[in-house]
């Protein structure tokens, strides 16, 4: 089964390449049923739920580190404050569910993995403010958005406080074509894995003819710049040289951008939901 898998994967990867500039739907009965895009007013509850996330995450991760007891005070009364400020906005009711789960632990308990995971959030802040035209554009998938920045940029976007002359939800055509770009460094990522991992490509094929084709072909569509050595450019060199440290930051970038795109298109029926694109 293993193996029918990772070949099923595989087949994946080389029609992900071949057609990704031109790719052409797939017929009716294939499709999963179809999901409603979210409502700016939906996106705009989201941004004040991540928002407060990430601000909370900022919380725990100085309550521990801390070992001054005013500071620790400080830091917990501030977490109470974001708490507060949900129920206040009637916010609460839209967190999703792993939010409500991280929100009811107590300051201090949240593990390194709960920190990790949540502070990666600012990537999906930064996509849904580009969605909503408060931000001109997304950074290259070897930079990411700029905290301070997107955090500014949200503080006053509440549901009791729209900043609606700032705001134009941007084209449904706009928002499929990044989350195909991302899409793409996130299928460059899974490569890597494969070829770390030693799973032999497809007959007639290997990695680094796939790699090179939709290195070219994403070139041509705008969804990374100029091949280098016939590779992605990340950090000013071929992705297959990134260093680990290099590879996991890319790989979360694209990760978490893919998952908040996936969501303003449609493709997930939650928030926690995973999306099943490759």
């Amino acid at each position: 089964m293993k193996d029918l898998l990772i070949v099923s994967i595989l087949i994946t990867l080389i029609l992900y390449v071949i057609n990704i500039k031109d790719r052409k739907p797939k017929p009716a009965a294939q499709e999963a049923p179809a999901l409603t895009p979210p409502t700016e007013k939906e996106i705009i509850r989201r941004v004040a739920c991540v928002r407060a996330l990430i601000m909370r995450t900022d919380y725990e991760y100085q309550y521990q580190e801390n070992v001054v007891p005013t500071m620790k005070a400080y830091y917990a009364e501030a977490a109470q404050k974001i708490n507060d400020w949900l129920f206040q906005e009637e916010l609460f009711i839209w967190q999703s569910n792993e939010e409500k789960q991280l929100f009811s632990k107590e300051i201090g308990t949240w593990t390194r993995r709960d920190l990790i995971n949540a502070s990666w959030r600012a990537e999906s802040l930064g996509i849904f403010l580009w969605a909503l035209s408060l931000i001109t554009q997304i950074p290259k998938y070897d930079e990411k958005f700029n905290k301070a920045e997107i955090l500014k940029n949200s503080r006053l976007l509440k549901p009791s406080n729209r900043i609606a002359r700032r705001i134009k939800l941007r084209s449904s055509e706009e928002i499929t074509k990044a989350k195909d770009t991302a899409k793409h460094w996130l299928w460059r990522s899974k490569t890597n894995r494969f070829i770390a991992d030693e799973i032999p490509p497809p007959s007639g094929y290997t990695f680094e003819q796939l790699i090179k084709i939709s290195a070219e072909k994403g070139f041509q569509a705008g969804m990374n710049e100029a091949p280098l050595a016939d590779d992605f450019p990340a950090y000013n060199k071929a992705y297959r040289d990134l260093t680990q440290k290099e590879y996991h930051t890319l790989s979360s970038i694209a990760i978490e951008r893919h998952h908040a795109l996936a969501w303003l298109c449609g493709l997930l029926s939650n928030w926690d939901q995973q999306p099943t694109e490759l």
